[in-house]
Order: C-alpha cells, then structure tokens, then sequence
C-alpha cells in the first residue's frame, strides 16, 4: 500500500480539521461519508491542536496511514483487569 503522511494539524483547513473535508484532497465528507486516517498532530505554543481527521474512500483506499494500534496505545500490561488509565509508568 502507499504510505501517506498526515498533514500537521495547524496545516489543515477549517472543514478539514472539523472532519467534513478529506485531509489530503479537501473534497467534502458529506455525502460519501469519511473513514478515519489518524490523528493529525501540532501545537501552536502551549496549546495542542492535535485533531482526529478523515479520508474520503478515493484517498483511504490508495493509503494505509493509521500506525498499528499498540503504536497508538502502547503496550498493555498483562495484570489482570489493567486498563490504560490505571496502569502503572516506569
């Protein structure tokens, strides 16, 4: 598959970020509906911008952008009943 970089959050335009436009070819999300393409991250000084944005099914389906999902979450520990939020950092 083609791997395509999202762009950065502070890049995206307003229907883009809002999710109701493609974030690589900006075509409307409206009608045809969007699949997710990741986390589209940035900052603008202290504040975190960080959006999750969209693909139109012309654009996901000539890409695979979305990192596996322990790249995402992190490894899980294998304590009974450990969950993201109560587990313990090193």
């Amino acid at each position: 598959m083609n791997h395509r970089t999202l762009p950065s959050a502070p890049a995206l335009t307003r229907a883009q970020y809002s999710g109701w436009a493609c974030c690589w070819c900006g075509c409307s999300l409206l009608r045809s509906g969007g699949i997710s393409a990741g986390i589209a991250r940035g900052s603008s000084g202290a504040h975190v911008l960080d959006a999750e944005v969209y693909a139109c099914p012309a654009c996901a389906a000539t890409t695979d952008s979305r990192p596996p999902l322990q790249e995402t979450r992190g490894a899980m520990p294998s304590t009974p009943r450990a969950t993201v939020h109560n587990r313990r950092n090193p």
